[in-house]
């Protein structure tokens, strides 16, 4: 094959795939949610972790209710400033009431385990939704439209990195891994 057809096929494909968007994804892929999104993402994690909580505290061992206990106090704690914020009319949204559908789908999946099984998808899927607050929480404390959301966002970031590090940490001891 002529060299200048594989240049010119390279170049077309990557021109292709650039059209596509698959070479735009990393930018659009950290966007920054308005701060009605943020708020609205922010309390659902808030939620899940609090209902995760009281699940652990039912159907899980003493070392993961050490770990849950203490994630779902700092959301509540963190949930009831973001409330604050929205109601003094800092920031402009509406708290949702619950879980959207993949995290209500993570939650019944983890309420029909038991014992091993239940241990197992909770730090799975713990990891999944801790990684996500922290990479939320980052965006909007760089980059928010609303000062007061990214003040919030700035202080409850360092705390998320220590669950994320917590769950992970937790996780490699008890499950071994």
């Amino acid at each position: 094959m002529p060299t200048d057809f594989k240049l010119r096929k390279s170049t077309l494909a990557a021109a292709f795939f650039a059209g596509c968007g698959v070479l735009a994804a990393p930018a659009f892929a950290q966007s920054v949610p308005s701060a009605a999104d943020f708020a609205g993402q922010a309390a659902i994690g808030g939620m899940f972790e609090i209902e995760t909580g009281k699940l652990v505290e039912e159907k899980s061992s003493p070392n993961i209710s050490r770990l849950a206990g203490p994630l779902a106090k700092d959301h509540a704690s963190m949930l009831a400033e973001l409330k604050t914020l929205v109601q003094s009319g800092k920031v402009r949204a509406e708290i949702p009431t619950s879980l959207d559908a993949g995290l209500q789908r993570n939650f019944d999946k983890m309420k029909a385990l038991k014992g091993g099984a239940f241990d197992k998808s909770y730090f799975d899927i713990q990891v999944s939704v801790q990684q996500e607050h922290v990479t939320v929480f980052e965006r909007y404390a760089k980059g928010g439209d609303n000062v007061d959301l990214k003040g919030f966002a700035a202080k409850y970031l360092p705390r998320l990195q220590q669950h994320l590090k917590a769950v992970r940490d937790t996780r490699e001891v008890i499950m071994d891994e």
